[in-house]
């Protein structure tokens, strides 16, 4: 490892060593962050000009331990669907806006899972399936950035400096998976406009739920660092704006992108009016190598915030037991007055260099979990996903929300040995979520939840 450390632009050690060249630097990344589908940690210091970072290892190319065997995934024509209206049926937002493509890393000619193809392909996907030519989905374009003055609610006055004046000389890549380019800092801005402006559709009663198709994604960022695709954290200043803007008191930010929210947990660890709870693969071995179950907030904060590891593999079944068991009975616990739901589809079994086994059941099940127990108040914030099947996952997610059947037919079948395989993830994923419940004080599981029933 580099003996020489740069400081980064709030003071912190940087592993970049100046002093090396590109091909060392390389190495050094590669055999000391492989990180499973994000690239490796490191830091740039926007004044030292010998700081380069240019590491893009290979993605990783472990096997599952579920060779899955997938149906043919069809979409049912919208007009199958039921469209019948009634006075008590929800609307919904759904906001894009088409400025996020400048925020590309081809304009640095680096390669990267997080490009614009991934929500432009989503939107033309929606539009196809005229998805907004629906009076109860409407879509939304009018956004505005956010104020510079909200990001500092969240974000430290020399990382929100950094990150405009990177923008200013053309940008390039930062390490830690994330790049700038000369419009991220604007691109940014509106990804967390994007995140207030669907709140405000909400809380104004113009829609019963707001669906933001945003990018960059958030939930890495913390106060003074970027990581793992994420520049600003969206939720974060979201859940702030709400407190301070609108007078909201307590909100819960509910994240199940298969990355832990590291970003937002460490943003709000000590704070009790910002409940936040992320469900993602271990990060015992996994990027961000954080949020443990043993992290549960600390000082005012403690016991305000959860994390729920799911086992390798983890598919439908594993999910709604966490649902069920955990993150159902916390909502209703906290009772919180508004709630924040950060969607990463990179759980999805698609998602290779992941190796989880959702489905788009699995999706459409969490959004009508949450509907049971917390009818009002909540947005979807997007966050990863770099599959190519994100617009039939945002078709699910929509019709959860507008009450229809998911659209998409995409059930896994298990042969009999996977089968087997399956249940060794079942009671892995059984055991961690008693651990969670008795640590928080949730009734225990029933026994008879056990994999022996599958």
């Amino acid at each position: 490892m580099c003996t020489h450390k740069n400081k980064n632009f709030d003071g912190e050690d940087s592993i970049i060593d100046g002093s090396k060249n590109k091909k060392e630097l390389n190495q050094i990344l590669m055999d000391n962050f492989k990180d499973y589908g994000y690239y490796g940690y490191c830091s740039v210091n926007i004044d030292d000009e010998k700081s380069v970072c240019t590491n893009v290892p290979e993605p990783n190319d472990l096997k599952s331990e579920l060779n899955n065997i997938n149906q043919n995934s069809e979409t049912k024509n919208p007009t199958d669907v039921s469209t019948e209206l009634n006075q008590n049926n929800p609307n919904l937002a759904v906001l894009y806006y088409e400025d996020h493509s400048s925020h590309a890393c081809s304009n640095l000619k680096i390669p990267d899972f997080e490009k614009p193809e991934r929500l432009i392909d989503a939107f033309q996907y929606l539009k196809d399936n005229k998805i907004f030519n629906d009076d109860r989905c409407n879509l939304v374009t009018d956004i505005d950035k956010a104020l510079e003055k909200d990001l500092l609610k969240i974000h430290t006055k020399s990382y929100v400096s950094f990150i405009k004046n990177y923008s200013k000389k053309g940008g390039g890549f930062l390490g830690d998976s994330t790049y700038v380019t000369k419009d991220t800092y604007d691109v940014a801005k509106m990804s967390a406009g994007a995140a207030i402006r669907s709140a405000e559709l909400v809380i104004d009663n113009n829609y019963s739920y707001s669906f933001a198709l945003l990018r960059p994604p958030g939930h890495h960022a913390g106060k003074s660092r970027y990581g793992g695709f994420c520049i600003f954290n969206n939720a974060a200043i979201l859940a702030r704006y709400l407190q301070q803007k609108k007078g909201i008191e307590k909100v819960m930010i509910v994240d199940w992108d298969a990355h832990a929210g590291n970003g937002t947990m460490d943003i709000f660890y000590d704070d009790p009016d910002v409940i936040t709870l992320s469900i993602h693969r271990s990060p015992h071995d996994f990027y961000p190598r954080t949020g443990f179950m043993s992290q549960i907030g600390e000082g005012a904060g403690e016991g305000y915030n959860i994390n729920i590891e799911m086992p390798v593999g983890s598919e439908n079944v594993e999910y709604k037991l966490a649902f069920d068991e955990v993150i159902i009975p916390l909502i209703k616990r906290h009772s919180p007055d508004f709630l924040i739901c950060c969607c990463g589809f990179d759980g999805y079994y698609q998602e290779k260099t992941v190796q989880m086994n959702l489905t788009s059941k699995g999706y459409y099940q969490m959004i009508r979990s949450i509907k049971s127990v917390f009818p009002e108040n909540f947005v979807i914030l997007m966050e990863g996903g770099y599959h190519k099947h994100n617009g039939k996952l945002c078709h699910s997610v929509i019709n959860a929300l507008l009450d229809r059947p998911n659209p998409i037919h995409d059930d896994l079948k298990y042969s009999k040995y996977e089968s087997q395989l399956h249940k060794k993830v079942y009671n892995k994923a059984f055991e961690n979520i008693f651990k969670i419940k008795e640590m928080f004080s949730l009734s225990s599981i029933n026994d008879q939840s056990k994999a022996d029933n599958l």
